[in-house]
């Protein structure tokens, strides 16, 4: 395959995921941003690089270079900043400008500018991967953190033979215009590099949002079940989820709880009102958040409940949060 038709490949592939990661850090995960304006700067510098020859070399070879040293240092800014570890400015810009120098100074030769930036390309991917070493042990986007450091590591692996060609003063393998095996599997891996990077910032972002939502469940679960008052979630007329309150103040175990009708447990009297409050509830009227009813407990018979309930998604549909008090004493005292 021609170099310019892979180069314009590895454009096309740079462009998706752009795309992809753009939609994704605007719509659902913020902490994409950096990666995806990366991307972004990536493609362009991909796009100047496939027009060499067709635009001055000041933009094709300089600033096509410079932004993909660029892209790099996005890169390694998001990841930073995905662990909260202070970027460390001066190592992620030095390598930017000397990228843009070298290229500058060499870009007629190009022996000398493959030899250097070479350099300079491993210098940045080293600094990401170190990062990632260190951070090797984080649950935080644990698979995602994997496929991002082989992505890096690939890149690392294209620049060390580049570099080995140069000082074997083979450079004109990668000159040539021609398939070849060399041309062929730098830039096959080069795109595959753009995928696979891609592809872990995606699952680093997505697996640190899982492991943020499990973490506030457990603690919401923590505080529910160490509440005073019984708490219950009613979805479709069942209960869903009891705390062991709601199963003290009942008479029943909790696992039993879940999955039976709500009516069992009112007065027959009182299930009309208890029903249209809840349909109240789950309608979005403005009804009356507290309200008495008597409630059948195995253990005591009918008492008298405080109840307070307020509309919440469940599992993807809409159901109440329920919390009983049992005020029995109080309401004898008042009523005598």
């Amino acid at each position: 395959m021609h170099v310019k038709t892979m180069l314009i490949m590895i454009t096309l592939a740079s462009a998706l995921m752009w795309a992809t990661l753009s939609v994704m850090a605007r719509y659902r995960y913020p902490s994409l941003r950096p990666w995806a304006v990366g991307m972004g700067v990536q493609l362009v510098g991909y796009l100047l690089l496939s027009l060499r020859g067709q635009i001055p070399d000041v933009l094709s070879v300089v600033l096509g270079n410079g932004l993909l040293s660029t892209s790099l240092l996005l890169y390694g800014y998001g990841l930073y900043r995905f662990y909260q570890q202070p970027p460390p400015w001066v190592w992620l810009v030095v390598p930017v400008l000397a990228v843009l120098a070298w290229s500058a100074v060499w870009m007629t030769d190009f022996r000398g500018r493959a030899g250097g930036l070479s350099v300079l390309y491993m210098l940045q991917t080293l600094l990401i991967l170190r990062l990632l070493w260190q951070q090797r042990g984080a649950q935080q986007g644990r698979r995602g953190h994997w496929l991002l450091g082989l992505g890096l590591g690939l890149l690392t692996g294209i620049m060390l033979v580049r570099l080995m060609l140069v000082l074997l003063d083979l450079h004109y393998v990668m000159q040539s215009q021609q398939p070849g095996l060399y041309n062929t599997l730098t830039y096959m891996s080069a795109m595959t590099y753009t995928v696979l990077i891609s592809v872990g910032m995606l699952m680093m972002a997505q697996e640190s949002t899982e492991a943020l939502l499990a973490q506030s469940e457990r603690q919401y679960r923590q505080l529910i079940e160490a509440a005073n008052d019984g708490i219950c979630i009613v979805q479709d007329d069942r209960i869903g989820y009891a705390n062991p309150r709601m199963a003290q103040l009942f008479g029943h175990s909790a696992d039993s709880m879940v999955g039976s009708t709500i009516q069992n447990l009112v007065a027959e009297e009182d299930w009309p009102r208890i029903q249209a409050k809840h349909l109240d509830r789950l309608s979005g009227k403005d009804a009356d958040w507290r309200y008495t009813a008597r409630m059948r407990t195995r253990h005591a018979g009918l008492r008298w409940f405080e109840i307070n309930s307020v509309r919440i998604d469940w599992q993807g549909r809409s159901a109440t949060l329920n919390f009983f008090d049992d005020i029995t004493e109080r309401h004898h005292r008042e009523a005598s």
